[in-house]
């Protein structure tokens, strides 16, 4: 039986360690997500990679054999390039990373942005084959990754 589709998490970390131990256990157990969000709170800097660091911590949390169809995630900074020419191992239904940073470094800062990556296993590799661009609303769960694509939580 189905019991948890769609989470979110707000996640109070430092600087130095992207994912608390509580909610590495958490996720481990949670075996029936489609969806899950993590919002990173909190006013320290973060370091550098910190962004990357948090998304290769999740997927490790997660397993490769989760159920989960997207990930959603607020940090203050973008999602660095580089990290996306080759995720790693993915769940394997896992079909689009939303990530929404405080700013855009392409527009000197200005705006918040909100992407979403659509995954594509090329090559043995799990990459990135389009991007999505939507506007950042207030209410940042108002809809999620699945909804604003046109799908269910309940495949």
């Amino acid at each position: 039986m189905r019991t948890l589709c769609c989470l979110e998490l707000d996640i109070y970390s430092s600087h130095h360690i992207p994912l608390p131990l509580h909610a590495i256990s958490f996720l481990q157990s949670a075996l029936a997500l489609d969806e899950l969000g993590i919002i990173r709170c909190g006013k320290m800097p973060l370091s550098t990679g910190w962004s990357a660091d948090m998304l290769t911590s999740v997927l490790k949390a997660i397993g490769p054999a989760a159920p989960l169809r997207a990930l959603r995630f607020l940090c203050g900074d973008a999602l660095p390039q580089a990290r996306l020419l080759d995720l790693g191992p993915l769940p394997p239904r896992l079909k689009y990373i939303g990530w929404d940073s405080d700013c855009d470094p392409t527009l000197n800062g200005t705006r918040p942005l909100s992407r979403i990556y659509v995954i594509e296993k090329r090559d043995h590799k799990n990459v990135v084959s389009g991007t999505v661009t939507r506007l950042v609303t207030d209410d940042w769960m108002a809809d999620g990754v699945l909804q604003f694509i046109g799908q269910s939580w309940i495949p």
